[in-house]
């Protein structure tokens, strides 16, 4: 039973490897912005010939060339599921994210596979930047790493983001997740999606959960990302980001 759902999984995955998700106003002015999760540590192909890192970059580069608007997000459990992670426990997975250039990254419950600890020394010189908006980690060394959210401009648009995680007892082991306190899910994600729309000016903001679906909270200040609207795109213009922890 393990075997078939580990082959659903990866057919799942390779079928759409990099989920694309387009804010538009006009043709020629996109947000692009490309959804990973759930690889699992595939970075070379299964048996089946299905997955790996090199697809993988080469659907990234073809889109941002393309595209001069892009972002590339990643919403968790990136590590786990072959030797690569047993071997070298998630260093080999950091490295190629930073390779291909991940803009922003989530916690998945795999990330904690061998404690919080370990994690924060394997994760600490990424490039991305990492949000967990209902994880409280103050007093933690993933704390050192973590924003509650990330403004990006994007010709002159302030868009918002959020990452959502799931209450990790029972889906983490114990002991796995020291220091981190959990905050209600709802309550994180509309109190931030209020603070970024009335005092950051942001418009949209968009959200990352578990759960393997992007999507927005609740809240009345959060819209979703085809209902995103740009102003008229410059040429060769990139996101700036910026973060600002508030937990």
């Amino acid at each position: 039973m393990t075997n078939i759902l580990s082959k659903l999984r990866t057919a799942t995955l390779v079928a759409a490897m990099v989920s694309v998700a387009v804010c538009w106003s006009a043709p020629d002015n996109k947000l692009v912005i490309m959804h990973t999760n759930d690889t699992h540590s595939q970075i070379e192909p299964d048996d089946n010939d299905l997955g790996d890192i090199a697809r993988r970059k080469t659907i990234i580069d073809s889109v941002r060339a393309a595209e001069p608007n892009t972002l590339l997000v990643d919403a968790g459990d990136m590590v786990q599921g072959t030797l690569f992670y047993y071997l070298y426990k998630g260093d080999v997975e950091n490295k190629l994210a930073d390779i291909l250039g991940y803009d922003i990254r989530i916690l998945g419950n795999h990330e904690f596979d061998n404690g919080a600890e370990d994690w924060a020394k394997r994760m600490k010189d990424t490039k991305s930047t990492w949000i967990a908006t209902n994880y409280d980690l103050r007093g933690t060394e993933m704390g050192k790493k973590f924003v509650p959210y990330s403004i990006r401009e994007v010709d002159g648009r302030k868009i918002g983001f959020i990452g959502l995680n799931l209450n990790p007892k029972g889906i983490i082991a114990p002991g796995n997740y020291n220091g981190v306190k959990y905050l209600d899910l709802y309550k994180a994600a509309n109190s931030t999606a209020w603070h970024l729309k009335n005092n950051e000016h942001c418009d949209p903001t968009l959200s990352w959960q578990r759960r393997a679906r992007t999507s927005t909270s609740s809240s009345a200040a959060t819209r979703t990302m085809s209902s995103a609207r740009l102003p008229k795109a410059s040429p060769g213009a990139s996101p700036t980001p910026k973060a600002t922890p508030s937990w």
